[in-house]
């Protein structure tokens, strides 16, 4: 062991630290999470803008590694922070900050599935279906009577780009609802 007796231990950043030090990292993030919280409660904007800073980088690629798609875990990562902001009164500190945002981001992307599963058109296997949704999957999406938003989630979720999008969007405007 060392001169100090303290047992090493490896962080995350591959650098050795000692336990003691370890531990006083982790409460000088614990501390800087509920002062976080705290002022984010009484409406401190600031707090909010840095916290947001500070964790949306690996909650969005936490996201995009389950989404695959880019736009979409921004606009996920942007409804975990929305959602992280509206629960803040039940937030205890019993966990870190950035592991609630992980739960709530796990959340998010739950319901994105549960949503967009259920308007899915063809086949379940992955392997069958097209790369770019076809004319005849979006006309039948307009057809259906459904909003535009649920024709474009029956597309396949690496089928809806911004392009994909407008063009049901612009079918839709077209035809008679």
């Amino acid at each position: 062991g060392d001169e100090t007796g303290l047992r090493r231990a490896t962080a995350p950043t591959g650098l050795d630290v000692t336990k003691t030090e370890q531990c006083t990292r982790e409460r000088i993030v614990r501390e800087r999470d509920l002062d976080w919280v705290a002022r984010v409660r009484v409406g401190d904007q600031t707090a909010y803008a840095e916290l947001h800073a500070a964790y949306s980088g690996r909650i969005q690629a936490f996201i995009y590694k389950q989404i695959r798609d880019v736009s979409e875990a921004e606009d996920l990562t942007q409804e975990t922070f929305f959602q992280l902001y509206r629960s803040f009164e039940s937030y205890d500190g019993r966990s870190s900050l950035l592991t609630w945002t992980f739960g709530i981001a796990q959340n998010v992307c739950s319901r994105y599935f549960r949503h967009c599963s259920r308007w899915m058109v063809g086949p379940r296997d992955a392997r069958e279906l097209e790369d770019t949704p076809s004319d005849a999957a979006i006309s039948e999406a307009r057809a259906s009577r459904k909003s535009p938003a649920r024709m474009a989630c029956r597309l396949p979720h690496f089928a809806l780009t911004l392009s994909t999008v407008r063009r049901v969007v612009a079918s839709s405007m077209t035809s008679s609802w």
